[in-house]
């Protein structure tokens, strides 16, 4: 008896620290995931990784690549599927389900204008042309076009800081000017950007604090128990989350339906996936096509590392990508969803 148990204790020892052969598990214990079992396309899967890794020079890589609810994660250079890194400017694609969970509870429509809900002295500026006849009131900034960064505004100036308060913002804001027509054309604004979620967070509730509303209605709901937000100041929102391949996973799981969500975060994932008219891009990602089909992606930088997830919703695949090193990985997302298309 005391044999069985010892046992027994060693083998639920070996599960729940995965120190032996490579096994990691995620903090949870629980996979929503089920190993992809199609012996093709593991070899395309593996293949891909394997050439993109030799050619791109790139010191260590975790991919995970999603069909339907079959997954199959790839790793290489001393990283794994948990292993978190900063993604970046894919932080971005939270907001823009954020947006769309504050439609979806009519609290804020993406074309209202921004100033009707940002409560600053500090003006939001509007757009006048040189022409413009004394006393027009010119194109004021919508919600949308700071999240596809249309707005026409600039930079946010941190001064060399590490950090960007929502003093910073208002000051900067207060002093700045439109560099072209609103929605007319893009330029990246961490100015803008800064903007819009400070705005979601008041119109959400003074006294709310934005980084605690994108966890409370999306990360929590994804069950992204890996990830965080590394900062939490004015631009926390612009590329303050670090992630792992395990929930970038996830996240393409639940925007491409292959994943179970809840009914508002259906309709948040919903409205971040349509596309604004004219630009080729959505509220939360940018949009290619593929063989006829919308490809979603975005993709991120941190310290010396790279990420990017890639999806096609009407065929619920998807792959997420964390990279150490520098370089494009768009290429190896787009072979990963050619391998199980």
């Amino acid at each position: 008896m005391k044999r069985i148990t010892a046992i027994l204790t060693a083998a639920a020892v070996f599960l729940l620290t995965g120190c032996a052969g490579g096994v990691h598990l995620n903090f949870s214990g629980v996979s929503p995931f089920r190993n992809i079992r199609d012996g093709g396309k593991i070899a395309a899967i593996d293949s891909a990784v394997a050439d993109f890794q030799n050619e791109s020079g790139v010191t260590g890589l975790s991919v995970g690549v999603i069909d339907g609810k079959e997954t199959r994660f790839v790793s290489a250079g001393g990283m794994d599927e948990h292993t978190k890194v900063e993604i970046g400017t894919m932080t971005q694609m939270f907001t823009g389900m954020l947006i769309g969970n504050f439609e979806a509870n009519k609290w804020l429509d993406r074309q209202q204008v921004v100033s009707e809900w940002f409560r600053s002295p500090a003006r939001v500026p509007v757009w006048l042309p040189a022409d413009a006849a004394e006393g027009e009131s010119g194109t004021a900034v919508q919600v949308w076009q700071l999240a596809t960064h249309t707005s026409g505004l600039g930079a946010f100036d941190t001064f060399g800081k590490a950090y960007a308060t929502g003093g910073m913002l208002h000051n900067q804001l207060d002093g700045a000017s439109l560099a072209f027509e609103p929605g007319t054309r893009q330029a990246d604004s961490t100015l803008g950007y800064a903007l819009l979620c400070e705005t979601l967070r008041q119109c959400y509730n003074m006294n709310a604090k934005y980084t605690n509303l994108v966890n409370n209605q999306i990360i929590v709901k994804m069950d992204l128990q890996n990830s965080a937000f590394v900062r939490e100041d004015a631009l926390a929102g612009y590329d303050g989350y670090q992630s792992t391949a395990y929930d970038l996973t996830k996240v393409v799981g639940y925007c491409t339906g292959a994943l179970v969500a809840d009914e508002m975060l259906t309709k948040n994932i919903s409205a971040a996936l349509e596309e604004v008219e004219g630009l080729g891009r959505s509220l939360a990602f940018d949009m290619d096509t593929a063989d006829g089909r919308t490809v979603y992606y975005k993709t991120g930088s941190g310290d010396g590392t790279v990420s990017c997830i890639a999806f096609i919703p009407e065929l619920q695949t998807g792959v997420a990508i964390n990279a150490a090193g520098s370089a494009d990985l768009m290429p190896l997302a787009r072979a990963l969803l050619e391998a199980v298309r």
